[in-house]
């Protein structure tokens, strides 16, 4: 029997660049890896439906369209922003000169999530659109430590492939055999479908 796993905070974020989508398929670029300590939020997407056939006669339906997806990442390096595509970071001077209009873009968007029982979950999101990046500063009370926070705006839309889903989940074994395939999972490139 497969223990339960409650997730209990993220780890490590994935972005990989969506390179070609002509509607019946997408190509992405191998994932960048952003290094973090923050959080992830989602916002799901549904609209409500109702039918009526009468007064007394009638049927909802949901429909889902996605969701608005807030990532709050602390600490992280200039060298992966630049990466990344959100501005130019000189090492000899150690400066980071940020880009103010992002252009939006589609990416590939993949997470590690920790659990109780200490066997993450890796998540695939498809189809995360990027619609701004915005510096915050915030300073803790205890220790009076001020520290930057990169804040990623976007929508995750769903796909309209035929067979392809807008999320896909692996675990991570006990025995930690399919480990290679988890790490592939997160930063290979992709062909869909």
């Amino acid at each position: 029997m497969i223990p339960k796993r409650m997730n209990i905070g993220l780890r490590g974020i994935y972005l990989a660049k969506v390179t070609q989508d002509d509607g019946l398929g997408y190509t992405t670029d191998a994932a960048i890896a952003l290094p973090w300590a923050g959080k992830l939020t989602f916002m799901p997407k549904e609209n409500k439906h109702i039918l009526y056939y009468d007064d007394a006669l009638y049927a909802t339906f949901q429909d889902y369209k996605g969701s608005d997806i807030e990532i709050r990442l602390a600490e992280i390096d200039f060298e992966a922003l630049e990466a990344f595509g959100a501005g130019t970071y000189d090492p000899l001077t150690q400066s980071f000169e940020a880009k103010m209009g992002f252009t939006s873009a589609a990416y590939g968007l993949r997470f590690i999530s920790d659990t109780v029982s200490k066997l993450p979950n890796y998540y695939k999101f498809r189809n995360f659109h990027i619609t701004g990046i915005r510096e915050d500063c915030w300073t803790t009370k205890g220790d009076n430590i001020t520290a930057n926070e990169i804040i990623i705006s976007g929508f995750v839309s769903k796909p309209v492939y035929p067979g392809v889903e807008y999320k896909a989940i692996m675990r991570l074994l006990e025995d930690g055999t399919n480990q290679a395939a988890c790490d592939t999972f997160l930063s290979g490139a992709e062909v869909l479908p």
